[in-house]
């Protein structure tokens, strides 16, 4: 969905990564993706560009727009687009408001419905780290598949460097295996929950942030 606030102008976009320009399609209703794809838009008027272009990365893939249970909650102040956050499709961008969901203090748990069995071989997750704005990794990161959502098959947990001292970087928590067929998905996040001991603010409650659950 894209929207302005600004009435009166158009919102012509793109999806091949290139400017928009007076002849680009014009934006009149949501549209569906059938590949990922970099997303670029701009408002016009009277055939010129009005302001500055908006992207967006929108990864499509197996997971995209499927349901998810939230069994461990998101902290309301960065809730990213909400339940629906990690098949969104909306990776996470260089602003916490813009495509992470965050987890203060608190372990990461969600599963995703495929709604039917899907055959698959691997699932990724990013997280980011800034430890000066209270950011760490996980400490690991644990997959789970099942057919039925009762009996699961845990993926070996990929572990982090979660809180030594670091600038921001974000990194990709991914689990490879043989192609299977899965309904369901759990991924589980350990956080350290406290900042550590040569923190400056030692002890406070530290952050996770995840952008989106990657099925392929």
């Amino acid at each position: 969905v894209l929207s302005s606030e600004t009435k009166g102008m158009e919102i012509r976009y793109t999806i091949d990564g290139t400017v928009p320009v007076s002849t680009s399609a014009l934006y009149t209703a949501p549209f569906e993706l059938s590949a990922s794809a970099v997303v670029k838009a701009a408002l016009f008027t009277n055939g010129k560009i009005a302001g500055s272009v908006n992207e967006r990365e929108i990864n499509v893939n197996k997971a995209s727009g499927k349901p998810v249970t939230i069994v461990k909650p998101y902290s309301f102040k960065y809730p990213g687009t909400g339940d629906q956050a990690m098949t969104d499709g909306l990776t996470g961008s260089n602003a916490y408001k813009s495509g992470w969901q965050g987890y203060e203090g608190s372990d990461m748990e969600f599963i995703v419905d495929l709604l039917k069995p899907t055959k698959i071989s691997s699932v990724r997750v990013n997280f980011v780290k800034s430890p000066g704005d209270w950011v760490l990794y996980p400490k690991q990161v644990q997959y789970a598949i099942s057919t039925d959502g009762n009996i699961w098959k845990n993926m070996d947990p990929i572990i982090f460097d979660a809180d030594s001292p670091s600038k921001k970087e974000i990194k990709a928590a991914e689990s490879k295996f043989p192609v299977s067929e899965v309904r369901y998905i759990k991924v589980t996040a350990t956080s350290p929950k406290k900042l550590p001991d040569w923190h400056e603010y030692k002890g406070q409650p530290c952050w996770i942030f995840a952008d989106e659950l990657i099925v392929e």
